[in-house]
């Protein structure tokens, strides 16, 4: 059997497992990725089951802890640490809990630069800062591309933390950038960004019969469930298609877009850590990601190994070929997360410049 048809074969498992794995302590996600024997790859495709923190099997009743197999596929628990969205550029106190991977960004990269080139700071009139992604083509314009947590505040859509035609500043407020001298770009789509707070919406005929049957027989037939993401993303349209540049920060313009392929290698050029390398340790990635007190749920992700900062969101990862693989979102000490690129794209009807 192929490695493509095993990993697919694997996350169909996973998508069965998932919810009961979950339940685990310390367990905030699964994926498909390799098996790891001494901290090194095999072969061997393999349920990943993500923890904050790794505990040895003796501290852990036998129910709670993951099993060698699950239906036939052996597992594998990867430490992934606290991953939350990455909109922010770190603290003092993150710096001192988690040693940044470059701790002075590149001035150039906090500057306001016109035309303005991906890896640069950018953000929201109301966000700190983050990472200005790539140059994407939609309906015959050309938009910046970046998370929504970095270009739309973090919006469901519903909650007016953002509006299309809002400001977007280069230099981003955090390094700053100043609405009117600097906006280089006003909000122009983004994907709502859910939070566990938000859940299934159900028809108002099947809200009035729910409550008939709970009144009449104590019995339910709507399950509120938090909404799940599968993207962060937003883009932005330039005040003038001059003042943007489809070069990548140090490494040059992308070429198209890539496959993700299990231990890859690859790279980003982002607004804190600059150019950083790192490999794709998990696919059909489904986990919660933190975000301010609360947090949110994303499927079918892309997990790497740590390359990324606060302030690192919106960066595209990139093949060594220079493709683009993803669109990095958020991270820890220990792993990145990205969304894959095809699917960003394929939200906004968009392609690559």
């Amino acid at each position: 059997m192929g490695a493509e048809h095993r990993i697919q074969d694997v996350a169909a498992l996973q998508a069965k497992v998932t919810a009961s794995v979950r339940r685990k302590p310390n367990v905030v996600g699964c994926g498909v990725g390799y098996k790891h024997t001494a901290g090194r790859p095999t072969d061997s495709i393999s349920l990943l089951v993500l923890v904050r923190k790794k505990e040895p099997e003796g501290v852990l009743g036998q129910s709670e802890r993951v099993e060698k197999e699950i239906g036939g596929v052996p597992t594998d628990v990867i430490e992934v640490g606290d991953v939350r969205l990455l909109g922010s550029p770190p603290a003092a106190a993150w710096q001192e809990a988690n040693p940044s991977l470059r701790r002075v960004p590149e001035p150039e990269r906090l500057r306001r630069v016109r035309p303005a080139p991906a890896g640069v700071s950018i953000g929201h009139y109301q966000v700190s800062a983050g990472t200005f992604g790539a140059v994407v083509r939609r309906r015959g314009r050309l938009y910046i591309l970046s998370n929504n947590h970095i270009l739309a505040n973090a919006s469901n859509g519903r909650d007016g933390k953002a509006k299309i035609g809002d400001p977007i500043l280069q230099p981003a407020a955090y390094d700053g950038g100043v609405v009117g001298q600097d906006t280089i770009a006003f909000l122009a789509a983004f994907a709502p960004l859910y939070r566990a707070n938000d859940v299934t919406q159900h028809s108002a005929l099947t809200r009035g019969l729910d409550r008939l049957l709970r009144a009449l027989f104590g019995v339910r037939v709507t399950t509120d469930r938090p909404l799940r993401n599968t993207v962060d993303a937003a883009l932005a349209k330039p005040i003038d298609e001059t003042v943007i540049s489809p070069e990548i920060f140090g490494i040059g313009r992308v070429s198209g877009v890539g496959r993700p392929e299990l231990g890859m290698k690859v790279r980003k050029s982002g607004r804190t850590t600059g150019i950083t390398e790192g490999r794709l340790l998990a696919v059909h990635v489904e986990m919660e990601v933190g975000y301010g007190d609360s947090s949110v749920e994303f499927a079918d992700q892309l997990l790497f190994t740590r390359m990324s900062d606060p302030g690192d969101s919106g960066s595209l990862v990139m093949s060594e070929t220079g493709q683009g693989i993803g669109l990095l979102f958020a991270g820890s000490d220990k792993a990145t997360l990205a969304n894959p690129l095809d699917k960003v794209l394929q939200a906004f009807d968009a392609t690559l410049v």
